[in-house]
């Protein structure tokens, strides 16, 4: 009778462990779906990806024991996104899609079944990939607030504002992290069922890239409180309790504090601002653009990027700056050159057509130089003829 008592307590025991160890599906949503089989990933790793695909981790530490750091990277760079070219233009990086991370707690059998069905229905078939050891509701309150604030996360974010890239009432900038939680709030699970085709459909079009983390309601209370390896260290300098005097220094005045400007000497518009705001890539009207970014630095003009000329306003509104150039020396006029400008804001002087006007001269001079002194050599180390001596004959 103690013999099969401590059996069921060993097997209970047992069902118990692997069920706090259910892992977290997570889909990835793209214009082109993973076709790849879904590996298991350490919480490190995808807390990495994640971090990478909002643009806000730049170095790779904080790696497992479990997982070489070859796989690590190579799952990093498999999963999260390329990182931009040092050289790219302003138009380029506000054409890339906007990033949206969902954390989404308690993910039951029956709810995540219910969204799972509509992304199958979509191409995604099997998750991405899965996060083996899931981390505490915890865990994911600290991510979201702390790890990933300078992503542009708003606790106030409804699920339909979440999942419109273009409402600025949510999204600040190109990224944005949310967590809801289906087990406790209806209407967030109701609404994210709702918004899911929505969600979708942008991003088939490529305007946002989507990556959505199921939660098992059995990692709410998981003892992994980071989904690091363990607590961001806070270090704090120790006092002593003495206190200690010094003699008062001579510190020059603080200087005033410069106002930004453009190329051309003007104030930018937004040089008032925190200089950890973002400009926005959108505006939901021609005036706010005009007021916001001071008539695109008075270097452009402000358009709806999805405008058909002829047709009115599209169902997407996109306001932002279209840079045009402008007289050198105004008072010449059509006979000034004109100076080119870029920029989200319109800026940025564009030098462009200098830069390669020299480096397209500096090449032709090397190579005419290397040219003559090849052929000075050339002719240097030419052998002579062996009739040069022959009319010299030796006097007597």
């Amino acid at each position: 009778m103690k013999f099969s008592t401590g059996v069921t307590v060993a097997a209970l025991a047992g069902l118990a462990l692997s069920a706090s160890r259910e892992p977290a599906d997570v889909y990835i949503l793209t214009q082109h779906p993973h076709s790849s089989p879904t590996p298991q990933i350490p919480r490190q790793v995808a807390r990495h990806i994640f971090s990478q695909r909002l643009g806000t981790d730049a170095i790779v530490s904080d790696l497992p024991g479990t997982i070489d750091s070859e796989t690590a990277l190579s799952y990093i760079s498999e999963y999260g996104t390329s990182p931009a070219p040092l050289f790219q233009q302003s138009a380029d990086i506000s054409a890339a899609p906007s990033q949206l991370v969902v954390i989404l707690e308690g993910s039951t059998a029956e709810k995540g079944k219910a969204l799972t069905d509509l992304l199958s229905k979509e191409g995604y078939r099997q998750p991405t990939f899965k996060v083996s050891d899931p981390p505490s509701a915890k865990a994911n309150k600290h991510f979201i607030n702390t790890e990933l604030r300078i992503a542009g996360v708003s606790d106030r974010c409804t699920v339909a504002a979440a999942m419109d890239p273009f409402d600025d009432s949510c999204w600040t900038g190109r990224s944005l992290a949310v967590t809801y939680d289906m087990a406790k709030d209806a209407d967030a699970y109701s609404a994210l069922r709702d918004q899911l085709p929505s969600l979708l459909s942008l991003v088939s079009k490529g305007d946002l890239e989507a990556t959505l983390v199921f939660m098992p309601e059995s990692s709410r209370s998981s003892k992994l409180d980071y989904w690091s390896t363990s607590a961001p260290q806070l270090r704090r300098r120790a006092f002593d309790d003495s206190p200690i005097t010094e003699e008062p220094l001579d510190l020059p005045a603080k200087p005033n504090k410069q106002i930004a400007t453009g190329d051309d000497g003007a104030p930018l518009p937004w040089a008032g601002a925190s200089t950890k705001a973002a400009i926005p890539s959108c505006f939901q009207s021609q005036n706010s653009c005009v007021t916001a970014t001071g008539s695109c630095s008075g270097h452009g003009v402000c358009e709806d990027r999805y405008a058909i000329p002829g047709k009115g306003s599209a169902s997407k509104v996109c306001f932002r700056c279209r840079c045009e150039s402008t007289f050198k020396y105004p008072e010449q006029g059509e006979d000034s050159p004109r100076i080119h400008w870029g920029g989200q804001i319109c800026q940025k002087r564009d030098v462009s057509s200098p830069f390669w006007l020299l480096t397209g001269l500096s090449i032709v001079l090397v190579g005419a130089v290397s040219f003559c002194i090849g052929l000075l050599f050339s002719v240097g180390e030419e052998k002579l003829p062996g009739v040069i001596g022959a009319g010299v004959s030796r006097s007597k």
